[in-house]
Formats: C-alpha cells, sequence, structure tokens
C-alpha cells in the first residue's frame, strides 16, 4: 500500500461462481494516505480520500466495459473481453484543491475524526503528495438504455453537475442534483438514489420518475 501499486483484477465467472476466464481487466487501485498511529499498541491507519483520483467501471446492457480515470473527463470503452474499442473524452476544468479549505471542512463536518483522535485530518495534515486539483469525476454509471450518466465536481460543495452522454459521447443534457442524495442507476425511466430518512435517521432507497 505504500511502497507499489495494487490493481483491482474483474474476473468473468458462471453462476456457480467458477472462473470462466480472466482477469479481462484490471485497474489501479485507490490512493491511500497513511499514518503511524504512537497509541499503547502502535498501528499504521490507511485511509483513502476522496480528492485523490479513482477508477471507475461499468458494464453496459450490451457488455461493453466503460471506464474512466477520474482525473479527467475520458471514458475508455473496451469489448466484454478487455479488448480496447474507443474513448469518449470533454473538455473539463478542474476545481482546484485547497488543502486549508478541505482542512476547514473536515472540521466543520466532524469527517475527520472519523478515524479515531484526529487521525485523518493529522493524514491530510503531514502529506506531501496532496493533489493540486480535485478529480473532474466522482461516479458514472450506464443505464438501462446505455445512456452514460457522469456526476462531475464542481466549485459548489452542495451539489454534482450530471452529465447525460448518448453511447457516442455527445452530451445530451446537464443539471445539478445534491450530493446528499447520491444517484445509484436509472432503470424503466426512474432515477433511484440512497437517502437519509430525517425521521428514522437510516438509508432509504427513493424513486423518481
Amino acid at each position: 500500500y505504500k511502497d507499489s501499486t495494487s490493481y483491482i483484477k474483474y474476473y468473468v465467472q458462471d453462476i456457480a461462481g467458477k472462473i470462466v476466464s480472466g482477469p479481462i481487466f484490471k485497474q489501479k487501485d485507490r490512493t491511500n494516505l497513511t499514518y503511524l498511529v504512537k497509541d499503547e499498541y502502535p498501528y499504521i491507519a490507511i485511509h483513502s480520500f476522496p480528492f485523490f483520483g479513482k477508477t471507475i467501471l461499468d458494464i453496459s446492457e450490451d457488455e461493453y466495459l466503460y471506464v474512466l480515470k477520474s482525473k479527467e473527463f475520458k471514458i475508455d470503452i473496451y469489448d466484454s473481453n478487455g479488448g480496447y474499442l474507443r474513448s469518449i473524452e470533454h473538455k473539463f476544468e478542474n476545481r482546484i484543491f485547497s488543502k486549508s479549505k478541505v482542512l476547514d471542512r473536515y472540521k466543520e463536518t466532524d469527517y475527520g475524526y472519523n478515524l479515531g483522535d484526529g487521525v485523518a485530518l493529522k493524514m491530510i495534515e503531514q502529506a506531501d503528495n496532496l493533489p493540486e486539483t480535485w478529480p473532474a469525476i466522482d461516479h458514472m454509471f450506464i443505464d438501462d438504455e446505455n445512456l452514460i450518466w457522469v456526476s462531475t465536481i464542481v466549485d459548489n460543495d452542495e451539489v454534482y453537475e450530471w452529465w447525460i452522454l448518448d453511447n457516442s459521447g455527445e452530451l445530451i443534457h446537464n443539471f445539478e442534483w445534491p450530493r446528499n442524495k447520491p444517484i445509484q442507476t436509472v432503470r424503466n425511466n426512474k432515477l433511484y438514489t440512497i437517502e437519509e430518512n430525517p425521521k428514522t435517521f437510516e438509508k432509504e432507497v427513493v424513486q423518481y420518475q
């Protein structure tokens, strides 16, 4: 996790779980920060943060692989055997990364303390490999009509700007959507999110027309 690159590998399995082929594809795993916690029983804490790039993969109804590295708006398309076919690219100006603003935001939301004793905040404070910009993309999926849905990271911390692309990569529509209602998928012209119930504080699947 520190001195070598780790990968996520994808295999094809049959319905019984037997591997048919693979790995047909592999992606670079997330970047993690580490911190030595000098406790009674010292240990190395490991955590991934949203300001680092990540790789995202989804499979369309016609069994093509759509892959992107979130630092840029570029989607590579592969066949079901992992063979490269083509790419979709759009110009996008990445949001500037500010270490001080990120630390302030984590302190406000208390998110920086989720590892205990402010470990996450200490990781960011001591990191020497922080990016100059945020990734362009947060999430991507392909709906049941093979439309490509991509959420982009904009200056407003409360929303993502979603882009809907057709199969050729042409922009059909874009719109802003609250970050606290993350879109999971679209099926049969209905949009599904995961949201917190304000009364029970439990996570719920919510459907929109």
